[in-house]
């Protein structure tokens, strides 16, 4: 069930985020540019290719990143110190999330998996098969059970975290689904799509 279908003024939306039921935007806001810094703490070098997503660990003290180099890379956050690198995909990498616990993190890539593994060793736990096109983006619930994996083929499919097995596919966009993100309860998914559109369903 949609609750909210948000079109996007002829622009497309690439990334949501949800902080509770609802979004708006007002159509005469202009989001501020913040010119960056002269110096930067830290500038993490390693992937031999455009790094399309980052991702910071619950507990603040790692950053992965994935890349169109097929890989994702984990580092210390207050160094940039390389930990590791996780190379199981057989294409570009377009998005990475950490579980609520930081344990476990899931990657999502143009191979048309979405492949969850360990975050302190890299050893590969499941990967889920679902898709039939390339999955853009991934998102944990709140509570660390399921996953919601965003794709090419226009659909948004939740599963279980566990292991994998398929929950419910939703349909609701008429494009490609670029992001999809949890709202805090667990209750609510949004996604956004290049059909111009943010929608919010509810997770039965």
């Amino acid at each position: 069930m949609v609750l909210v279908g948000l079109a996007g003024l002829g622009l497309t939306i690439a990334t949501v985020a949800v902080s509770g039921y609802f979004l708006s935007r007002k159509p005469q806001e202009v989001p501020v540019v913040i010119n960056p810094p002269k110096s930067l703490p830290y500038s993490y070098q390693g992937h031999r290719d455009i790094v399309f997503s980052v991702a910071w660990s619950p507990d603040g003290k790692r950053l992965a990143s994935a890349g169109l180099d097929w890989t994702v890379r984990v580092w210390e956050a207050s160094s940039g110190t390389p930990l590791l690198t996780y190379k199981g995909h057989r294409d570009k990498v377009w998005g990475v999330a950490w579980s609520p616990d930081g344990q476990r993190l899931a990657s999502a890539s143009d191979d048309q998996t979405v492949q969850v593994w360990e975050a302190s060793s890299g050893t590969p736990l499941f990967t889920y098969k679902g898709h039939i096109y390339g999955v853009t983006s991934v998102a944990w619930s709140p509570d660390g059970q399921r996953l919601a994996s965003a794709s090419w083929d226009q659909t948004v499919q939740v599963w279980e975290a566990s292991n994998g097995t398929h929950l419910l596919t939703y349909k609701g966009h008429s494009d490609p689904v670029e992001s999809v993100a949890w709202s805090p309860d667990g209750y609510h998914i949004a996604s956004a799509g290049l059909d111009w559109t943010v929608q919010v369903w509810l997770m039965l």
